[in-house]
């Protein structure tokens, strides 16, 4: 939700650093936002981004490392750890955009398909989307032993389940995941 002020600033200074091409750190963000016009304490700018990463609006890499998922170790510590924090750098990939009605689609093929009800949020969409298809992977690794040891002809569409489904999985950005799961 980039509706409040101070996300919407935030979330405007990285995506004007990101499109002019600058190395935006998190370092750099506190400095910018502690001086003069705003004056605000590093602790909200750091919130902002934390609010801005879970909401999958940013993503953040450190130490050569790019981090989508807030749910992460590694990643929560780049936001409560002072150090790396300043050191991490902050990231926009505008092309991933996922609209209000590509995430209602997904929360419909998600309960249609597997019986899953989820908000919509694109972490907790993407989360589902992992578990539900790690699931049919692992049955479909079953079902191929069961009907081939017991010599049954399988349709050659039934090979292309394993497949699709690690296109989807093998994506590590939520929103890309997420695109691939609508293709």
């Amino acid at each position: 939700n980039l509706h409040g002020k101070i996300l919407n600033e935030v979330y405007t200074m990285i995506k004007t650093s990101n499109d002019r091409g600058d190395i935006l750190t998190g370092a750099n963000l506190l400095n910018y936002f502690e001086d003069v016009p705003y004056g605000w304490d590093v602790i909200l700018v750091r919130i902002a981004v934390a609010a801005l990463f879970r909401g999958a609006a940013i993503y953040l890499k450190y130490d050569g490392k790019d981090y989508y998922d807030y749910k992460k170790q590694e990643a929560q510590e780049l936001l409560t750890n002072s150090n790396k924090f300043k050191k991490s750098t902050l990231w926009i990939e505008p092309e991933v955009e996922i609209r209000s009605e590509e995430r209602e689609k997904i929360q419909q093929n998600l309960n249609v398909i597997f019986n899953v009800k989820s908000d919509d949020t694109i972490n907790s969409l993407s989360r589902n989307v992992d578990v539900q298809l790690a699931d049919m992977v692992a049955e479909y690794e079953k079902q191929k032993i069961f009907w081939e040891e017991n010599g049954y002809e399988v349709k050659p569409v039934f090979y292309t389940i394993k497949e699709t489904c690690s296109k989807v999985l093998y994506e590590t950005n939520p929103a890309k995941k997420l695109k691939k799961f609508l293709e």
